[in-house]
C-alpha cells in the first residue's frame, strides 16, 4: 500500500488488503492496458508484412493472446513495450492521494486530474464506490457475452439437427449458408447442402486446414480472452483482425497445396459464399467463413514469396514476438523487508540512502530512507521516513502520547507496522527541499500481505 490512511484519536479499524474480486480486476485492468500496445505493435507490423504469407500476421496475434490470458512474464531490455505493465496497483483503492504510473507521463496527468480524493469527512471513498460499480459492471458484461454464446449455441445444435453425413468427419446440413468447423474434443466440418461438387473440394480443404492449424482451440482462446477484456475496444479490433488472418492463412495454404492455377477457382467458390450470413456469430465453439472480400482479394494477389523476404519476414516475426512476450525493465528499485516493500525509482537512486539496520532501542526500525545531499552533510538530516514495527502496548503509549508524523498502516494480528515522516524539516535551500519532497513523492510503500489499518 502506498501511504493512505491516518488516525483519529485512537480508534482504528482493519481491513482486509483487497478482496479476491479487486485483486482479479486489478489484475485484468493492468493486463489490457500491456495489451492495447502489444496489439497496437502488432497493428503496424501487418502493415509491414503486408506482401508476405498471412501465416507471419497471424503467429503474431499469438503474443497478444499470450498477453490478454497469462499474467505472468519476464523481463528483457529487448522489450518493445513502452509502459509500465502493471500501472495501477490494488493499493489505488485505499490511498488518499490516487495515482496510476503507466510510463506516460501525459497519460498520467490526464488520469490523476479526474481521480476523485477521498475526504476525511466522507463516510465512503468514492473511488471505492467507482471500483466496485465498475467491477460489477465487468462482471455483468461477461455474463451477458457467455449468455450470448450459449444462446448462440443452442440455435445453432438446432440447425445441425438432421445433418448428413457425407465421409468421415464431414456432415451436409439443409439450414446453413456457410461452412464451418464445430466442435472441441472431436472437430467436425459442416457444409451447405446447396455446395456444388467442386466447391466441396476446395471448402472442404479449408476447413480441413483449420483443424489441421487447431484453430478450434484457438478460437476458443481468443472467445476466453474477449469475453475477460469486453471493456477493452483494442481487444474487439484484434478478435476482428485475427480472425481475417486466421482464414487468409488456411487460403493461402489451400493454393500451396493445389498450385497457383487454382487461384481463379478457388476465388469463385468463395464468392458463392459471399451471400451468406454468418449464423455462427458468437459461437466459441465454432467459426465460418469471416469476410470473404478481403480474402477474395488476397487470393488473387498470392505468389509465392522469394526466399529472402520470407527469411526477412521471419525474422521480424520472432524478433516482435520477444519483444512484445517480455516485459521492459523494472524502472524501480525495490527493497523487502520482513514484509514491507519499498520502491524507488531508478531515476532517483542515487539520492536516497536505504537503512535497513535496526538502530532504535525501543521498538524495531523494519527500514529508513534518507535524502542523500541532506544524510551526506550530517547523519541525522534528510529523513525522508522510516517504518517501525512495535506490539499492542507501545502502539497504545504513541497514540496516548500524541504520535506527530506518525501513521498506523498495517498489522499481522499480533505486531503493528507505522510509517513517521519528520515534521520540523529544515532546509539549505528552497531548491533542496524541492528535490526532497518529489523524492519522497515517488517512494511508494507496500505492505504485502498485512491487513491495511484504517
Amino acid at each position: 500500500y502506498e501511504i493512505s490512511c491516518s488516525l483519529v484519536g485512537s480508534e482504528m479499524c482493519i481491513r482486509d488488503s483487497g478482496t479476491m474480486i479487486d485483486k482479479v480486476f486489478f489484475q485484468i485492468l493492468n493486463m489490457s492496458f500491456a495489451s492495447s500496445f502489444a496489439i497496437i505493435f502488432v497493428l503496424f507490423a501487418r502493415l509491414i508484412l503486408k506482401k508476405v504469407p498471412k501465416v507471419f500476421s497471424y503467429t503474431l496475434w499469438s503474443v497478444v493472446l499470450f498477453r490478454l490470458i497469462c499474467p505472468v512474464s519476464f523481463e528483457s531490455t529487448f522489450s518493445l513495450l513502452p509502459i509500465n505493465v502493471a500501472p495501477v496497483p490494488i493499493a489505488t483503492i485505499y490511498s488518499e492521494s490516487p495515482q496510476i504510473s503507466t510510463g506516460i507521463a501525459a497519460f498520467d496527468h490526464a488520469i490523476h486530474s479526474i481521480l476523485p480524493v477521498p475526504s476525511a469527512t466522507a463516510s465512503s471513498n468514492p473511488l471505492q464506490i467507482w471500483i466496485f460499480v465498475g467491477e460489477i459492471v465487468w462482471l455483468a458484461g461477461m455474463a451477458l457475452l457467455i449468455g450470448h454464446s450459449v444462446a448462440s449455441l443452442m440455435r445453432l445444435r438446432q440447425k445441425l439437427i438432421g445433418a448428413v453425413r457425407l465421409q468421415h468427419n464431414i456432415y451436409l446440413v439443409d439450414h446453413i449458408t456457410t461452412p464451418f468447423v464445430f466442435g472441441l474434443i472431436s472437430p467436425k466440418i459442416y457444409l451447405p447442402s446447396t455446395l456444388s461438387e467442386r466447391e466441396r473440394g476446395y471448402i472442404i480443404l479449408h476447413e480441413q486446414m483449420h483443424i489441421r492449424h487447431f484453430d478450434y482451440i484457438i478460437k476458443i482462446l481468443a472467445f476466453f480472452a474477449l469475453t475477460i477484456h469486453w471493456f477493452n475496444p483494442f481487444v474487439w479490433v484484434a478478435f476482428f483482425f485475427a480472425g481475417k488472418d486466421m482464414e487468409m492463412t488456411c487460403d493461402e495454404s489451400v493454393i500451396k497445396q493445389l498450385g497457383s492455377d487454382i487461384c481463379q477457382e478457388y476465388s469463385a467458390s468463395l464468392l458463392g459464399l459471399a451471400t451468406g450470413k454468418k449464423i455462427i456469430a458468437g459461437v466459441p465453439l465454432s467459426f465460418g467463413e469471416g469476410s470473404v472480400k478481403g480474402r477474395i482479394k488476397n487470393v488473387m494477389a498470392y505468389k509465392k514469396s522469394a526466399l529472402l523476404a520470407t527469411a526477412t519476414a521471419a525474422i521480424i516475426v520472432v524478433a516482435v514476438c520477444f519483444g512484445l512476450l517480455t516485459n521492459p525493465k523494472s524502472r524501480y528499485d525495490t527493497y523487502t523487508v520482513e514484509h514491507v516493500t519499498i520502491s524507488i525509482p531508478t531515476e532517483y537512486h542515487e539520492l536516497v540512502v536505504v537503512d535497513n539496520v535496526n538502530n532504535d532501542e525501543w521498538m524495531h526500525q523494519v527500514i529508513a530512507l534518507y535524502y542523500r545531499p541532506a544524510y551526506e552533510f550530517h547523519t541525522d538530516f534528510g529523513l525522508l521516513f522510516s517504518i517501525k514495527r512495535c506490539n499492542q502496548e507501545q502502539m497504545q503509549s504513541i497514540l496516548e502520547n500524541g504520535g506527530d508524523g506518525i501513521s498506523f498502516e498495517a498489522t499481522d494480528g499480533k505486531n503493528y507496522y507505522f510509517v513517521y515522516e519528520p515534521t520540523d524539516v529544515q532546509w539549505r535551500s528552497p531548491e533542496e527541499y524541492s528535490e526532497y519532497k518529489k523524492v519522497r513523492d515517488a517512494v511508494t510503500i507496500s505492505f504485502g500481505n498485512l491487513q491495511n489499518i484504517q
